[in-house]
This record gives C-alpha cells, sequence and structure tokens, in this order.
C-alpha cells in the first residue's frame, strides 16, 4: 500500500475532469510502461498477527526424595537425556544397613511362623486324640482335659496369627526401605534436555532440593496473548493459522490449538497454546512467536496485490487498466475500501472492481488519471503476458 500525497480529493472527479478537459484532436501522451496484478475473489478470512513465546511441553526441578549426600552427578548443562537415564545418586549406606537389618528380621519372623505352625498342629492332634478316645469309651477323658486341649488350639491359632501380622510388618517395612533406596537413584522422567545442573558433588540435599532442571524434547507449544476483543471460540474451532518463530525465520502450522478461557485482569489478554512439532528444527523454550489468528468468518472477497493500493487526501483508491476503444489501455483510479491484509494481498470492497480486472501494482505512482499506460501482467509462473 502506498501513500501519495499530492493527489486531488476525489479520484472519481478528477477522472471525470480530465476527460472532459482533453482537446479532441490533441495527440496523446505515449503509454507509460508499468506491472499490473490481477483482481481476484477469494474465500478469505480476516486475521490479526499477535505475540508469544514457545514453551517446553514438560518442564520439571527434578528433585531429591531422600536426604543424603550427592556421590555422583552424571549429568551437565546440554546434556540430552533419555526417559529412565541416570541423573546422580545419592549415599545409601545407612539406608543399606537397614535393609540388612530387616532382611534377618525377616527370615526369624519366617522362622517364628513355622515354629507356631507346629506348634498349632501339634495341638490340634492332641485335641483330636482325647476327642477319638472320649467316643470310643465313655469316661476315659474328662470334659477338663478337652476344655484345656481346645484352649490351646485357640492360642496356638492366635500366636501364628500374630507372627503373621509381624511377618507382613517386616516385609513392608522392608519394601520401603528398598524404595527409599530407589529414590535414592535420580532418574529422568521424561525424555529432555538438561538446562541447569543445581547440585554438586558432595553437597548435603534435603527432601525436596532440585538436582537439575530438564525440558522435555520433541513436541513444544507455542504460549501467544490474544486481546480480550477477539472471539476465543472462533480461534478454538480454528487451526488454520501459522506460527512463525521470528529467530529462525521459521512458518509451522500447529498441531493442535487450545485456548484457556481466561483473561488477565491487567494485561486484557487471554491464552492460545499451539502444539507444535519440531522435525529437526532448532526450536528452544524462549524463542519469540507470532501468530496471524482469524478474527472473523471465511466469506468470499475481491483481492488485490497490496502494491496495487494508493492512499491520497480523499482515501484509497487502485489504479485499474481501462480499455480503450482504439486497444489501448488508461490508468483510470477507483476508490476502494481496505478491509484487512493477508500477506501480500488485502482485501477490498468497491463496486468499480471485479473478478479479472488488472490493476497497476509497480510505476503506479507517477501515474495520472487516465493517463495511457502498457501493462506486463506477471502470471504465477513468473513470466508475463
Amino acid at each position: 500500500m502506498k501513500i501519495l500525497s499530492g493527489h486531488p480529493t476525489s479520484v472519481s472527479a478528477v477522472a471525470a475532469l480530465v476527460l472532459c478537459s482533453l482537446p479532441i484532436q490533441a495527440q496523446a501522451p505515449p503509454a507509460q510502461q508499468v506491472k499490473a496484478g490481477m483482481v481476484e475473489l477469494q474465500r478469505v478470512q480476516e486475521k490479526r498477527t499477535v505475540t508469544g513465546s514457545l514453551r517446553a511441553l514438560s518442564r520439571a526441578d527434578i528433585a531429591a526424595i531422600e536426604p543424603g549426600r550427592v556421590v555422583s552427578i552424571d549429568v551437565d548443562e546440554a546434556d540430552r537425556v533419555k526417559k529412565g537415564d541416570l541423573l546422580a545418586k545419592i549415599d545409601t549406606r545407612r539406608l543399606s544397613r537397614q535393609v540388612a537389618q530387616n532382611e534377618s528380621e525377616l527370615e526369624i519372623s519366617e522362622a517364628t511362623i513355622s515354629q507356631r505352625e507346629a506348634e498349632l498342629q501339634n495341638f490340634r492332634a492332641d485335641l483330636e486324640a482325647l476327642q477319638q478316645a472320649q467316643m470310643q469309651m465313655a469316661g476315659a477323658v474328662s470334659d477338663q482335659d478337652i476344655r484345656a486341649a481346645r484352649t490351646n488350639v485357640r492360642v496356638a491359632e492366635a500366636r501364628l496369627n500374630v507372627a503373621r501380622k509381624d511377618l507382613q510388618r517386616v516385609r513392608a517395612r522392608l519394601g520401603e526401605l528398598h524404595v527409599r533406596l530407589e529414590d535414592c537413584v535420580i532418574r529422568a522422567p521424561f525424555d529432555g534436555r538438561v538446562v541447569r545442573r543445581q547440585a554438586e558433588l558432595g553437597e548435603w540435599l534435603n527432601p525436596g532440593d532440585p538436582v537439575v532442571t530438564l525440558v522435555s524434547s520433541g513436541v513444544i507449544e507455542a504460549w501467544i496473548e490474544v486481546p480480550e476483543k477477539f472471539d476465543y471460540a472462533l480461534l478454538e474451532n480454528s487451526q488454520e493459522f501459522d506460527i512463525e518463530i521470528e529467530p529462525l525465520g521459521l512458518r509451522m502450522k500447529p498441531r493442535s490449538v487450545r485456548v484457556v478461557p481466561d483473561v488477565d485482569p491487567r494485561s486484557r489478554r487471554f491464552i492460545i497454546i499451539a502444539r507444535l512439532l519440531p522435525r529437526g528444527q532448532p526450536l528452544a523454550p524462549g524463542m519469540s512467536v507470532t501468530a496471524s489468528i482469524p478474527t472473523g468468518e471465511l466469506a468470499q472477497r475481491l483481492t488485490v496485490p497490496a502494491d496495487a493500493v494508493l492512499r491520497d487526501r480523499g482515501g484509497f483508491f487502485v489504479y485499474k487498466a481501462q480499455p480503450t476503444t482504439a486497444g489501448g489501455r488508461l490508468a483510470r483510479p477507483v476508490s476502494v475500501q481496505v478491509l484487512y491484509a493477508m500477506q501480500d494481498r488485502l482485501a477490498v470492497d468497491s463496486p468499480d472492481l471485479a473478478k479479472g480486472d488488472l490493476v497497476v501494482v509497480e510505476g503506479n505512482e507517477r501515474l495520472r488519471p487516465m493517463s495511457p499506460i502498457e501493462i506486463v501482467v506477471e502470471s504465477a509462473d513468473g513470466g508475463s503476458r
């Protein structure tokens, strides 16, 4: 779009004035060579440019769970890691001794259960023998002896249950110690890169103290701030916009888009999160991005090359290549209403333009209304016609 300061207010009036003032027999001035572009009817959508930045899909300070002295740090800044890779180790000597002690207690508990089971088996055999003797000969065994035998069985069953509970307790404690031992080996919870090492060899760590900061690799997200005046419902249902990573000069389509419908009370903006797949591109969290987001519905609009539109005190206009009866062309100024921009074209509204018209895109700054022109139309393949 070009701005001209010296043109009259009304381009239509100028064109009429020039036509009326031309002498009938005057020799026409030589045609000026210009380049022209086509007026097209396209299904387009209004878009606005907004800004944001890249964020890792996951970013975490990997922390110690067990207290202890750091005995190894196995990664450094910028290292790539896979899920499960070793990051650091904490001293396990004290826990290892507790494990050994509990394993001994486990053996004792298992032996105690074997003893209690044998005792119960004997007491049940004694009770069964007394009951059979009483059945074979009345009065051979007293009721008191049978009651005592039954008591011995119940006591033996209770002791066996206590021993089994004690075994469960020892096993649970031993299992917890094994978990704590595993927690002393700090591993990567996801694929990523180390961006900060926060612990050193020999340092004492308490539970929750960070060891390294890890950001995920692979999928990355663009967090884009959008003014509240835009319709977030329209954005939520559309993925037809590009994300431009400014530091790299890249333009990418998002894999998915989601909108956070929560307006910040200070900035009066809400967030769009667009998920991107790097595909070998060096995308890094923190890089600045821009996005051309849709702010209106798709509609059929006349579009012209952006360089075709000029502006004077009367508003926007283009020079339309007007055929003459003699087979030439004149530069006829036509007023247009610019609706919105789309990269190198503008959506416009004008009753004097139609699909297929030619408008001057190069050399229009030096034209006068209704000047004769000789044009070269640039086609899609770079040739001319």
